[in-house]
């Protein structure tokens, strides 16, 4: 069996005979941090007898992950963590660069199926969360930069309870949105945003926010990245 770096070596290879160059590059990138992301994050799936081959192997031959393991060592975790997290807290870049690597990973996981890499459940398991992670990841990426931008342009002269957390979304009006805390699981809401902001988020997706209680509703007071998923950061 191939390691996962060598199956990634014969996807680009194939890819690169059929793509232009300027679009093959866009595919290379995102295979690289694909492989970044799976030696940094993927070892904490591996079984204890994994962990240890790794961590000899790592320590004697400085070989990673991905050259360690096969692609059947790739599945939904991992293309999860990959898209809803890794994509957005560690790599700086576009909105439209975020769509090319949904693009990809969408093309790299049907492509591992019909190589035998990836047997069909876990294919289609796979394959529906990219689905969606390739819609919602970079939908995500603009949500937060727009939450960002109108905390800084309306900022709350006082309030009577401050809240600095993780929440997930748990519902979403018109101009409204309500959090579960990721810390203590306490209900939180409504928080006033615009229409246009309310209008592109979802239930499930992760955001850190600081939040100040001011009367019955909550006001943005800083924010950071949003995750398209039920995060535990």
């Amino acid at each position: 069996m191939k390691t996962i770096k060598e199956a990634f070596q014969e996807f680009l290879k194939e890819q690169q005979a059929r793509l232009s160059p300027k679009t093959y590059s866009g595919y290379e990138k995102a295979i690289f941090y694909f492989e970044k992301c799976l030696n940094s994050q993927a070892p904490v799936y591996l079984n204890e007898k994994d962990e240890v081959r790794l961590a000899e192997l790592y320590e004697k031959e400085d070989r990673e992950y991905c050259e360690i393991f096969g692609p059947v060592y790739i599945g939904s975790s991992e293309m999860r963590d990959f898209l809803g997290h890794f994509m957005i807290r560690d790599v700086v870049t576009s909105k439209a660069f975020l769509k090319t690597v949904g693009t990809v990973m969408a093309k790299l996981v049907k492509w591992m199926h019909e190589k035998g890499y990836m047997g069909y459940g876990e294919y289609k398991v796979t394959s529906d969360l990219v689905k969606r992670l390739k819609v919602d990841m970079p939908e995500a990426e603009e949500v937060s930069d727009l939450i960002c931008l109108y905390a800084v342009n309306h900022p709350v002269a006082s309030y009577t309870e401050v809240l600095d957390d993780f929440f997930f979304i748990t519902g979403v009006e018109p101009g409204k949105l309500w959090f579960k805390s990721r810390l203590t699981g306490e209900k939180v809401g409504p928080a006033i945003v615009p229409e246009y902001i309310s209008s592109m988020c979802k239930p499930g997706w992760t955001i850190c926010l600081l939040l100040g209680k001011t009367g019955k509703v909550w006001r943005i007071l800083e924010s950071g990245s949003m995750y398209p998923y039920l995060v535990c950061v």
